[in-house]
């Protein structure tokens, strides 16, 4: 497991291992866009998202401005998570559009691998390009990350809370379906509670709604703060008075109900009239069936019941310091722009979404599914499908900002250097996707080698800042570092081109070939670098 957490760090990566780090990330992506087609713009795409996430990071690792920083992240949460995790989605819509429907089958596993192999690049690089921006100061530590998640988290409420809204209105306006019965139940209770279809002496109804009245009451006395508000230990004795008369109140009017309950049950209306009188009987269904004096009853239900929330808020908010509040209510804010954004823009995007996965359709399956989204869009609307679409974002920057937490704690990722190690994945997995389309033998082992350079020096640069500070003249050792290095890697990647050129180790399929060989001695040198 990781080392115990520290909190902010005082010392910084030397600026020489930074700018090493920088410059062989910018070089290896630039590379990998200059040799795979169709990937420029959803890795510029991506490279928004990882300088947004490097900006939402900085920020919350500034104590002094976390009250600031928390709405700003939050309203960023969007255009990280689609730069990030949308880039990788749209170089794979654009392909499937452009390559399906394919003219044969068996063509189906070759076109979907080399999707899949652009996907791979774009992520690998846009990866690199994260984890090379977040070196540049330590900040990815288990305290940021904590606040990232959080606010994520309480970000991804208010879409959450309204697409459940949207599906449970539409849901709810079906006169048929299996919420019949529940509205059925509904209208019996509320019946009961207002008498409007009384046989019989409803005293049972009527003591059951003096009931909840005093219930509402109670919970009312014991939220609001009225003996705080006063600050007298006299107004305080009356309130706690009040509670035990409410209650034994509460108690007796219960056990009336329940006797009543047992007698409504279990005796005619005869029987009730000879054994109440007919005075008394008559006083009793006067009093009960008196719609105006319930509806008075349930008034005061409602504003009780509201005066208690209001009062429960109230206490909580007293006890909260307004840095606690701006945690919550910042991400909440800025939940509530994106959803209002999402809403805004979602008849353009849905169209837009929807004209590129049509095209990667047969024109036979292309209608039908037309015809399921138009049906669709008519029940639901376009806003409730890009309001889940900004939402699930939200989830999977979540799930990735807990996956580096994890990573950290079972020392995965090093929590001295996880910007370098995330950097070295990320062009590790770029190179090796590109291999699968094609790419030149020397950008894969050169990629490859390049993982492991920054991974080293990004290694060595923060064991430097750390122990002699990052302001310390040691750029001549660390060029030797990188340099020996650099030696090492090399000589290995000719080893990788002579084995790959000789009869031996030749494939059928260059491009099996180029990636086997990529794959196998990446995963060596991967493997001796994480150790």
């Amino acid at each position: 497991m990781s080392t115990p957490e520290t909190g902010t760090h005082d010392w910084q990566p030397t600026h020489t291992s930074t700018g090493i780090v920088l410059a062989v990330t910018g070089l290896v992506v630039a590379a990998l866009l200059w040799q795979v087609d169709d990937v420029t713009r959803p890795v510029a795409l991506g490279i928004v998202g990882a300088v947004l996430f490097t900006v939402s990071c900085w920020l919350l690792s500034q104590d002094r401005a976390e009250t600031v920083a928390r709405p700003l992240v939050s309203i960023l949460t969007l255009p990280v998570a689609i730069g990030l995790f949308g880039s990788a989605g749209l170089v794979t819509l654009l392909l499937a559009s452009q390559f399906f429907p394919v003219p044969s089958p068996s063509l189906f596993s070759t076109t979907a691998l080399l999707i899949v192999g652009h996907a791979g690049v774009v992520f690998g690089s846009v990866l690199a390009v994260l984890g090379a921006t977040l070196g540049v100061r330590t900040i990815i530590t288990p305290t940021t990350l904590r606040r990232y998640g959080r606010v994520t988290f309480v970000t991804a409420l208010v879409p959450g809370v309204v697409c459940a809204g949207l599906v449970a209105e539409v849901v709810l306006s079906e006169q048929e379906g299996p919420f019949t019965a529940g509205f059925d139940v509904l209208g019996l209770l509320w019946s009961w509670l207002l008498a409007t279809d009384s046989g019989g002496l409803p005293l049972a109804g009527f003591l059951f709604t003096v009931a909840l009245t005093l219930t509402g009451v109670l919970w009312s006395v014991a939220a609001l703060p009225v003996a705080e508000a006063v600050n007298s230990q006299v107004a305080g004795n009356r309130v706690r008075r009040l509670k035990i008369h409410l209650i034994q109140l509460w108690a007796v009017t219960l056990v009336l109900h329940l006797v009543a309950l047992a007698l409504e049950l279990s005796q005619s209306e005869a029987e009730l009239a000879a054994l109440l009188g007919s005075s008394l009987y008559e006083l009793c269904i006067g009093v009960a069936t008196a719609s105006t004096l319930r509806v008075l009853l349930l008034g005061v239900l409602f504003l009780t019941v509201v005066a208690a929330i209001a009062g429960t808020i109230t206490r909580r908010l007293a006890r909260q310091s307004t840095r606690e509040l701006s945690r919550i209510a910042g991400p909440l804010a800025g939940g509530s722009f994106i959803t209002l954004v999402a809403a805004f823009v979602a008849e353009h995007v849905y169209d837009m979404l929807l004209e590129l996965i049509l095209q990667s359709f047969p024109p036979e399956t292309e209608s039908n599914v037309g015809t399921m989204a138009t049906e669709a869009v008519a029940l639901y609307g376009e806003e409730l499908f890009i309001i889940l679409l900004a939402l699930a974002l939200v989830v999977v920057t979540l799930c990735f900002i807990t996956a580096l937490r994890v990573a950290l704690f079972f020392a995965v990722l090093s929590a001295e250097t996880p910007a370098s190690s995330l950097a070295s994945a990320g062009l590790f997995i770029g190179v090796v996707s590109a291999a699968t389309v094609d790419a030149p033998t020397w950008l894969v082992l050169g990629g490859v080698l390049a993982s492991l350079l920054i991974w080293d020096v990004g290694r060595f640069g923060s064991t430097l800042g750390r122990e002699i500070g990052a302001s310390t003249a040691t750029r001549d050792t660390e060029l030797v570092h990188a340099g020996a290095t650099t030696g090492v890697g090399v000589v290995g990647a000719v080893g990788a081109v002579v084995l790959a050129s000789s009869e031996v180790w030749t494939l059928p399929s260059p491009t099996t070939s180029t990636a086997l060989v990529a794959l196998a001695v990446g995963l060596i040198c991967f493997a001796i670098a994480l150790r």
